[in-house]
C-alpha cells in the first residue's frame, strides 16, 4: 500500500481491515470510502467501459457519474458511495484483468 497518499500525522484512524479487489487483498481503515482505499492502494482502474473496453475509475467522487461502479459482494454499487468493511469482496464490472 502507498502510505504516502494518506495523512497519518495527528490523525486518529479507525481499525485496519482487509477486503479483496479482483482477488487481491487490500488493507484499509474501517469506514473509509472504498474508492479512497483503492486509490491509496494504487488501484485506479475500477471498471472497463462496455463499448470500447477502456479503463474507468474515480471521476466525480460523489456518485453522479458512475465511473467507479464495481461489484461489491455480488451487487453493483459506486465505490465512492460505499464505506470499507472487513471481508468485502469487490470486483471490477468486467472481472480481474
Amino acid at each position: 500500500m502507498l502510505e504516502s497518499l494518506r495523512i497519518e500525522k495527528n490523525i486518529k484512524r479507525s481499525k485496519r481491515v482487509r477486503f479483496t479487489f479482483n482477488e487481491t487483498e487490500v488493507e484499509a481503515y474501517l469506514g473509509e470510502p472504498l474508492v479512497a482505499a483503492l486509490w491509496a492502494a494504487d488501484m485506479r482502474t475500477l471498471r472497463y467501459a462496455p463499448r470500447d473496453e477502456k479503463p474507468r475509475g474515480l471521476y466525480c467522487a460523489m456518485g453522479n457519474c458512475q465511473e467507479c461502479a464495481v461489484m461489491i459482494n455480488g451487487m453493483k454499487a459506486e465505490a465512492c458511495r460505499v464505506v470499507v468493511n472487513e471481508g468485502m469482496v469487490v470486483t471490477s464490472l468486467r472481472g480481474p484483468r
